[in-house]
């Protein structure tokens, strides 16, 4: 399906999809379509992470299981914070890994907050862009893009393809469509 024009008129020169424009989408979709949103995002990529980490299949497997029961019998977030505290301490003890690993940490995280979307909804609750705020408070998309492209185009040590991150927020705008 394609991408919604005025939203692909946004993509900026850094091939990026500025915040205010992902968080006016977010808040035009309701919980279901953001949970589906995200659990995309994540799984877009998963092939990122296997490339670097094929035997650790944590994120994706914490990802899987928290979406199945996201539609069957529910997630209680109180319960489910161990895990999600593990998840987060398994992907830090990951950082030091070598750099080129920086793209599979970022799918890594985009696991991670994919699972906190589907723990509780807190998709809304950030309204400051990743690049002035704290990257724990970032969703899954933003990870997944930065996993995709292979960097944040803000940092000069990672700055990533902005091709790559154009063609990842071409695909999450066709996303909106299914």
């Amino acid at each position: 399906m394609n991408a919604p024009s005025r939203y692909l008129a946004a993509i900026d020169e850094h091939g990026e999809l500025p915040f205010p424009v992902r968080l006016s989408i977010l808040r035009s979709l309701d919980r279901k379509a953001r949970e589906v949103l995200a659990y995309r995002c994540a799984k877009h990529v998963e092939p990122i992470w296997v490339t670097s980490f094929p035997t650790d299949t944590d994120p994706f497997d914490l990802l899987d299981n928290y979406f199945e029961r996201s539609r069957t019998t529910g997630l209680d977030f109180g319960a489910e914070i161990t895990p999600l505290d593990d998840l987060e301490n398994f992907l830090g003890e990951k950082g030091d890994s070598p750099d080129e690993c920086f793209p599979a940490l970022c799918a890594g995280h985009a696991a991670w907050a994919a699972c906190h979307v589907l723990c509780h909804d807190e998709s809304l609750e950030n309204d400051t862009p990743e690049e002035e705020g704290d990257l724990d408070d970032c969703g899954p998309a933003f990870y997944a893009a930065c996993a995709f492209s292979g960097g944040m185009y803000w940092r000069s040590d990672f700055p990533g393809d902005r091709l790559k991150r154009r063609e990842f927020w071409t695909w999450y705008l066709a996303q909106l469509g299914d």
